[in-house]
């Protein structure tokens, strides 16, 4: 157990502050419910929290939290540090060498360095740490005190003491104070605590930490013996949460709320309860949404071993970054050009990395003489750009975003090479941009039954995660289709597109697009809904602003029930639907295209194929499309409505089965009118036990059915 005492002082829980997690284990406990202070210092600190929440989410929202800071993404963060041992027993006056090693350590997973055990899953914080070299008056320091004190036997209650004894200007150093143990106010062990940058309390700031997990050499114990309670008690004093904050409620599970409840990080995903050792698998503890993920369980601000941590995600980077600039914050002097001269760290050893390449562009398909601007979405520090734009109107650039045009039909790459003192990195997209000058007649017809590309569609390009590609698995008529492999597992906010060659309309004339495609939802969580949007071209400026249709999870599935295990593949026609849009609006706009969005939440496999123009409704006979059923939310709780769309005024009968056949809702008649009526959902299902039903609607001999699926209350 990783035993941290994460102090919010003279903080309540009635001021509405979670203090996290405790959990007991044999001979350690964790500390978090410790509240030091006194009563008139909780509305300030209450106030001085809020406020700062409230500069950090407006300046997130806003995109402004480099500007702000004035910083770029080649910017450093250098914190000062001193290091005061107090020790009673000689034996924790701990060397140089361990305490080298603690940061030695810092550096290598704040700076995810490579080849080091910091060098995990998540993002380079770009904060390094110095041993000061310059004291507060100005004199020669190694950056270490050394006090001989029975407070190295410390005691919570105790910090004043411990701080007022040896201490150093907390606007300019980092204090991390060595003790032989840490007892919490019961006389359990505890790792380590630091303060927190929303603290009104009059001691100085800093982490306490005990030496037996200070670095990895010299006096540490398994299994905190690889420097990462310092790793973790930093993330803290610069305004990190537990990734489990909030505990068993999921607190910031969703979209909505990620930025003021639980660790106020949204790509972190919400976890119940601390992980402790080394898990062999994450575990899934709380439902996102959108997207469902696994607990953060190798995050360094969890519980598990040393060993088991390895990163930060960009999300809790970004938040260390305001703590580090913003004037609110109390850390917003250690970085600065004046301190880290007056602290002697101005020559302090920087590490950089290489870049990673990587660029988007607003649209992949044009026609002759139109433009696409690129957009530069490389990670990491980036001094230059080289791009090159084979069959351009411009072949070489160096800005970070371009603007170039094409002249000429043809299929088109495009190459970007981003570099830094420490390397460069090259991306090259083959086929990245199609450009036409032809354009497909009425009544048109794709069925991808083409070997190789299909003429002048464009396949993906805004993603390098999941891409339509051309199968043989399944086709509803002939051998191929299109699909998107959406069951990989970390595709979450992923999104793909196909768009189609451009297809000629007559004006004037009433005109409908059809297409068929097959989907089975992955889990009956909402937030596996992947979702497919069918827009269209706006032919004067080449973007795609319309959506004439969208579905997501239970509504876009064509096959009922859920296939977690394994890929979905159709296994006859009735496992296809078919899709009629009218486009008579567009036919003054033609030559258009047409685009199908995917958007990925780690769901399962769609497939698409046969797509047709025809004149006044290109449905089938058999697949009318004029009556509609929906519910939504869905999955629901308890509010929640139907949607009937009919054709005209009808009486419509709707009534609820369970997956036996049995009823559990008595036969509703409604009136409808020409368009789409809504009706809220009977009191009584709120009532409903957790689970799957089938909503059925008939009128006449117009008969639909919707899935519907019950959360618990």
């Amino acid at each position: 157990m990783n035993r941290c005492a994460y102090f919010f002082f003279g903080l309540l829980f009635s001021a509405g502050w979670s203090l996290g997690y405790a959990q007991s284990a044999p001979g350690r406990t964790c500390g978090f419910s410790h509240i030091q202070g006194t009563l008139s210092l909780v509305e300030p600190a209450v106030r001085k929290a809020h406020l700062q929440e409230q500069v950090y989410r407006n300046r997130l929202e806003s995109g402004q939290l480099a500007q702000i800071s004035g910083r770029s993404a080649c910017d450093l963060y250098v914190i000062p540090v001193v290091v005061h041992v107090v020790f009673q027993d000689p034996q924790y006056d701990i060397s140089l060498a361990q305490i080298q090693s603690q940061l030695d350590i810092l550096n290598e997973d704040y700076r995810r360095i490579p080849g080091t055990a910091g060098d995990g899953f998540g993002a380079d914080a770009r904060i390094q740490f110095c041993l000061a070299t310059i004291d507060p008056d100005g004199n020669p320091t190694t950056g270490i005190t050394r006090t001989q004190s029975f407070l190295s036997n410390h005691l919570i209650a105790q910090e004043g003491v411990l701080k007022n004894l040896i201490g150093w200007n907390d606007s300019s150093y980092l204090n991390i104070w060595v003790v032989q143990q840490i007892l919490d106010a019961s006389g359990e062990p505890i790792l380590g605590y630091a303060t927190p940058p929303w603290s009104t309390s009059n001691y100085l700031s800093g982490l306490v930490i005990a030496a037996d997990n200070f670095g990895n050499t010299g006096v540490v114990l398994p299994p905190y013996d690889q420097g990462r309670t310092a790793t973790h008690e930093v993330g803290h004093f610069l305004g990190l949460y537990h990734t489990f904050e909030g505990g068993n409620v999921c607190a910031g599970s969703h979209v909505d709320n990620c930025l003021q409840e639980g660790d106020r990080v949204c790509d972190t995903p919400a976890e119940s309860q601390p992980k402790f050792g080394c898990p062999a698998s994450p575990g899934n503890s709380c439902l996102e949404s959108p997207c469902d993920q696994v607990d953060p369980f190798r995050n360094f601000m969890n519980y598990v071993d040393d060993v088991c941590m390895n990163e930060f995600t960009q999300g809790q980077v970004d938040r260390m970054h305001f703590f580090l600039s913003d004037a609110s914050s109390p850390r917003s002097m250690l970085s600065t050009p004046q301190n880290l001269s007056a602290t002697g760290c101005v020559q302090a050893s920087l590490t950089e990395h290489p870049p990673i390449a990587g660029f988007g562009a607003d649209r992949i398909a044009l026609k002759v003489g139109e433009s696409l601007q690129l957009s530069d979405e490389s990670t990491g520090c980036i001094t230059q750009w080289q791009w090159s734009f084979p069959g351009a109107n411009i072949s070489q650039s160096t800005s970070s975003a371009p603007v170039v045009s094409y002249f000429q039909a043809g299929l088109y790459p495009i190459t970007q090479v981003v570099s830094n003192a420490a390397g460069a990195d090259t991306l090259e997209r083959h086929q990245f941009v199609v450009v036409s000058d032809t354009f497909r007649g009425f009544p048109w017809y794709q069925s991808f039954e083409t070997a190789g590309p299909v003429p002048d569609w464009v396949a993906g390009g805004l993603s390098d995660s999941l891409n339509w590609q051309q199968t043989d698995l399944a086709a509803i008529d002939g051998l191929h289709s299109m699909y998107i492999r959406g069951f990989e597992a970390d595709l979450c906010g992923a999104r793909a597109d196909l768009i189609s060659e451009p297809i000629s309309l007559p004006v004037g004339e009433a005109v409908g697009l059809s297409f068929r495609y097959a989907y089975q939802i992955r889990t009956v969580h909402a937030a596996d809904a992947d979702e497919l949007l069918v827009q269209i071209e706006d032919t004067m400026t080449g973007a795609f602003i319309d959506t004439l249709w969208w579905e997501s999870g239970f509504d876009l599935a064509t096959v009922p029930g859920a296939l977690e295990t394994g890929e979905f593949i159709p296994q006859n026609a009735a496992d296809w639907r078919q899709i009629a849009l009218d486009l008579g609006d567009y036919t003054a706009s033609t030559p258009l295209r047409i685009r199908f969005r995917f958007l990925g939440k780690g769901g399962q496999n769609l497939y698409l194929d046969e797509f047709k123009t025809l004149g006044v409704n290109p449905v089938d006979p058999t697949h009318p499309s004029q009556w509609n059923l929906k519910v939504a939310p869905n999955p629901m709780k308890s509010e929640g409505r139907i949607f009937i769309q009919a054709p005209s005024a009808q009486v419509v009968h709707v009534q609820l089965f369970d997956l036996s056949g049995k009823s559990v809702d008595v036969s509703r008649s409604y009136q409808t009118e020409p368009g789409t009526i809504e009706i809220p959902f009977p009191d009584h299902w709120n009532s409903l036990s957790p689970g799957m039903y089938v909503l059925h609607m008939q009128s006449g001999t117009e008969h639909r059915v919707a899935q519907v699926y019950k959360l618990p209350n």
